[in-house]
C-alpha cells in the first residue's frame, strides 16, 4: 500500500535575526513588527523495493526579513488586546502591491523579559495568523518570534529568542527553526555532517530578499548599506571558495616540490656512496 509523507521545517537567516535585533535596541522602548518569508513545497514520488509509489512532501517556510511596525497599538489596534481589522487593512494597503502575501508571522521584544507568550501575545497571534490563513499562510504555520536581551554585568549583551506557533489545540508551542547562513545550499547531501536540509536555495534567494529591503525601507542611503550587506557576503562567500582552491592547488605544488627534492637528495647520496667506492 502506497504511503504519503510530509516534512515541514522553519529556516530563518542569520542576517535577518541580527538587523531585527539591532533594530530592537536602536530604541529602549518594547518593539512588534511582522515577519517576511516565502513558502516553498517539494513533492518527490519514490520506488520502493516492494514496488510501491511513496509520496514525500517536503514544505520549507524560510523568514527573509523583519519588518517594524512603529507605535503598533495606536496604528492597528482598538484597545490594547484587540486588533482593528479595517485599520490593518489600510495598514497593508499602503504598503508595495501583493506584500501582505509575504507575512508568515511576527515578532515582539522586550527587554529583560521572559521569552514566554503573555496573554497579549496569545490573543494577537490569534487575530493575526486568523487574518493572514487565506491571505499568505495557514494558521498553524504562522509563527511568533520572542526576543529579549539580558545585560550581563553591565557590559555584556546576551540576546534570546524562541519562536512559536499553534498546535491542534490552539495553543502556542515553541517551534524548532533551523538558522542558516545565505550560503547554504538546498538538499544538502547525505554524507555531509551539516545535519539540516532545506528546499529554499538561501544563495539565490538573497535578490528576493534585497527586494523585500528595498520594499521595506526604500532606496535610499539608509537602506543602500543593508544591500551591501549582503552583496558582500555573497562576494565573500565566492572568494572564500577561491581561496579554498588556491590552498588545495598550493599544498599539492608543495607536496610535488617536496617528492622532487627527496629524489635529488637520494641521487645525490647515491652519488657520494659511488664516489667513495671509487676512492
Amino acid at each position: 500500500m502506497s504511503r504519503d509523507y510530509y516534512d515541514l521545517r522553519f529556516v530563518v537567516t542569520t542576517p535577518t535575526l541580527s538587523f531585527t535585533e539591532y533594530n530592537c535596541l536602536s530604541n529602549p522602548r518594547n518593539k512588534i513588527g511582522f515577519l517576511i518569508g516565502e513558502k516553498k513545497t517539494k513533492v518527490s514520488n519514490i520506488i520502493t523495493d516492494e514496488s510501491l509509489n511513496n509520496t514525500i512532501t517536503e514544505e520549507t517556510i524560510c523568514v527573509h526579513a523583519s519588518y517594524p511596525v512603529p507605535e503598533f497599538h495606536d496604528v492597528l489596534c482598538t484597545n490594547p488586546l484587540q486588533i482593528d481589522y479595517k485599520k490593518l487593512r489600510n495598514f497593508l494597503q499602503k504598503c508595495p502591491g501583493n506584500y501582505e502575501k509575504s507575512i508568515i508571522g511576527w515578532y515582539r521584544f522586550r527587554k529583560n523579559a521572559l521569552l514566554v507568550p503573555g496573554i497579549a501575545d496569545i490573543r494577537f497571534h490569534s487575530q493575526l495568523s486568523s487574518f493572514f490563513d487565506k491571505m499568505s499562510i495557514s494558521t498553524n504555520k504562522f509563527l511568533l518570534c520572542i526576543f529579549n536581551y539580558n545585560l550581563i554585568e553591565s557590559v555584556e549583551h546576551k540576546f534570546n529568542h524562541v519562536f512559536y506557533k499553534l498546535d491542534p489545540g490552539k495553543c502556542l508551542i515553541p517551534v524548532n527553526v533551523d538558522i542558516v547562513n545565505l550560503s547554504t545550499k538546498p538538499f544538502i547531501e547525505a554524507d555531509t555532517n551539516l545535519g539540516y536540509k532545506t528546499n529554499i536555495n538561501l544563495i539565490d534567494n538573497c535578490k528576493s530578499y534585497t527586494d523585500t529591503i528595498n520594499k521595506v525601507f526604500g532606496k535610499g542611503n539608509e537602506q543602500c548599506s543593508k544591500v551591501l550587506v549582503y552583496n558582500m557576503k555573497s562576494a565573500l562567500i565566492e572568494e572564500m571558495n577561491k581561496m579554498v582552491k588556491g590552498i588545495t592547488d598550493n599544498e599539492q605544488e608543495a607536496i610535488k616540490l617536496n617528492k622532487a627534492i627527496e629524489e635529488k637528495q637520494r641521487e645525490i647520496e647515491k652519488k657520494k656512496d659511488a664516489n667513495l667506492h671509487k676512492s
